[in-house]
């Protein structure tokens, strides 16, 4: 039987809400609001700002190769009670490899 679950360091984490112009800056000033202490981390994670299809104004972050699922999943809870910039955040950890 194959591996059901992602290997530690290929851990996704993806934040919906953000403008159309965010930058990585957003992100990280963001992430920093969550309540999880970082520590410095966040440089070692690539950032990746994607903008949503449509006519809205929106993109998404995705955050890739966290070290480990439960600081993930800490991450995406605080994210989901916050608003950054007026709009409110929405995250999750993908469960498959995320590419």
């Amino acid at each position: 039987m194959g591996q059901c679950f992602q290997a530690a360091n290929d851990v996704s984490l993806v934040i919906f809400g953000f403008r159309g112009n965010a930058t990585r800056a957003d992100v990280e000033c963001a992430l920093r609001s969550s309540g999880v202490a970082l520590q410095g981390a966040l440089a070692q994670w690539p950032v990746a700002l994607l903008r949503v299809p449509g006519p809205g104004d929106q993109a998404y972050a995705l955050l890739q190769h966290l070290p480990d699922r439960l600081l993930a999943w800490r991450l995406a809870d605080g994210l989901n009670t916050r608003r950054y910039q007026g709009r409110a955040l929405q995250s999750f950890v993908p469960a498959m490899a995320w590419s």
